[in-house]
């Protein structure tokens, strides 16, 4: 199934909110974020 850009955004926002309420260290989410949103929107 393909997700549009502002679904995509929608998914990378849950995610990020999940893993800041488990407590991941800041830099790790800090990297996931930069990595998911450069996949989703590289320029």
């Amino acid at each position: 199934m393909y997700l549009t850009g502002a679904s995509r955004f929608e998914n990378l926002i849950s995610i990020y909110k999940d893993l800041v309420n488990s407590r991941i260290h800041p830099i790790i989410r800090a990297t996931w974020f930069h990595h998911t949103f450069t996949i989703i929107y590289p320029f």
